[in-house]
């Protein structure tokens, strides 16, 4: 059951409305109400990120740095040929690491097979790259194009809006009338008005009992999702979205006096 409490201690309220609690000694010296706003939309993606290692190895250092460079050349002359610009495309500082164990068998080879000690250690060079597909319709293509290009891990995919800006805009003011709304209804049901705002923010007061800073929330962790083709693997299936939900969430402490 979440909990409202007001200024002073002799009025707790229990109410079931999606408000948290909120200490006394560290709070506004006035009864307050804790509430979160939502406003969210859905939207037809029309556009894509792509992200991705590509890896090259060979015998020496020079030769993987070669080998990446070839592939990523490569990618570059497909999607030219795809009319995507190579704007569109953002390649990252290269690693190079020695892969002396990691060449070791895990088992023992086949007869004549060498040994362990008997195996040259190999050089891994990896690139991480990016690419920005501003038409979604481009996007099956440069995947499977990129599953047949030696890449390390997970493709990871994106879908996106190019009103993202203009709609979190709109969705924040969304959020803070029904944040608003939230209050003046529970003020409402027992018996108090809103009376001005003490704090807002975009990220939860997680810690109001224990840190009570207004203006400076405690940080929000985000959920993590798994990438396209799940964690640490490539799936040869993709799916496009018919549309993208923008979502905005803001938390608010108002000021409430009684009527």
């Amino acid at each position: 059951m979440n909990t409202l409490r007001l200024v002073p201690l002799w009025s707790v309220l229990l109410i079931s409305f999606g408000v948290t609690a909120v200490a006394a000694d560290v709070a506004p010296a006035t009864p307050f109400i804790h509430v979160s706003g939502e406003a969210k939309e859905s939207v037809p993606p029309d556009k894509v990120t792509l992200s991705f290692e590509m890896t090259g190895r060979a015998d020496t250092y020079a030769d993987a740095l070669k080998s990446t460079d070839a592939r990523f050349n490569a990618l570059v002359a497909f999607l030219a040929d795809q009319k995507i610009p190579k704007e569109s495309v953002t390649s990252f500082e290269i690693e190079v690491q020695l892969e002396e164990e990691r060449d070791r068998p895990y088992e023992p080879g086949p007869p004549g097979a060498p040994t362990a000690a008997e195996k040259k250690p190999s050089y891994l060079a990896t690139r991480r790259v990016e690419i920005m597909l501003k038409e979604v319709k481009q996007f099956p293509g440069v995947y499977d194009k990129l599953l047949q290009t030696e890449t390390e891990g997970s493709i990871e995919v994106a879908f996106d809006t190019s009103k993202r800006e203009d709609l979190e805009k709109k969705l924040l003011l969304e959020s803070a009338e029904a944040a608003k709304k939230k209050a003046e209804a529970l003020g409402a049901s027992l018996g108090m008005v809103v009376d001005g705002v003490h704090a807002i923010s975009e990220q939860n007061f997680r810690s109001i009992e224990s840190n009570f800073i207004p203006g400076s929330p405690m940080p929000w962790e985000p959920d993590m999702a798994a990438p396209t083709g799940g964690m640490g693997g490539r799936s040869r299936e993709y799916y496009t979205p018919k549309s993208i939900e923008i979502t905005s969430e803001i938390f608010v402490i108002f000021n409430i006096k009684a009527k």
